[in-house]
């Protein structure tokens, strides 16, 4: 993964709710639904649960399922939920193994799972995540990235 230009949309997404605060265009532009949709993909401004027979949540869950499988062995896959805000996506849930029975993964705390996903240009990417985590490090990313901590008071 090429971090300059990742690093770069992460800025960009970051800026675009400061910027609307002090310029009316970009206020103007973010608050119409139509011109929403475009940017983000969506109109809506809240976050809200992706539904699990939606296809964004099969393009999302094909993502971190790759990088679980990679980390941990074809028998893993998580299950959770993704709760998204924009271009943002949040996942919570755990790794688990075929029967569904949550696995820890050697030399980690837990079965824990925690991923957020940035839609660019490109398409959706993973931004930053963990497996098998032993406490709730994502609640610095709304500092961190400039999100909404809406998306995490929603809780999965």
């Amino acid at each position: 993964m090429k971090t300059a230009p990742l690093l770069a949309l992460i800025l960009a997404a970051t800026l675009l709710p400061v910027m609307a605060q002090q310029d009316p265009f970009i206020e103007q532009l973010t608050s119409d639904p139509n011109m929403r949709k475009e940017l983000f993909g969506t109109s809506a401004t809240e976050p809200y649960f992706v539904k699990h027979e939606d296809k964004l949540h099969q393009e999302l869950d094909s993502l971190i399922h790759a990088f679980a499988k990679k980390k941990h062995g074809a028998d893993s896959r998580l299950e959770g939920d993704f709760i998204r805000q924009k271009n943002w996506a949040f996942f919570m849930g755990n790794l688990v193994d075929e029967k569904g029975n949550p696995v820890t993964p050697k030399d980690e705390f837990s079965s824990d799972a925690a991923f957020l996903l940035l839609r660019t240009v490109n398409g959706w990417q993973i931004v930053d995540g963990s497996i098998g985590h032993s406490d709730a490090f994502y609640l610095i990313w709304p500092t961190q990235y400039g999100i909404s901590a809406e998306m995490f008071e929603t809780g999965c």
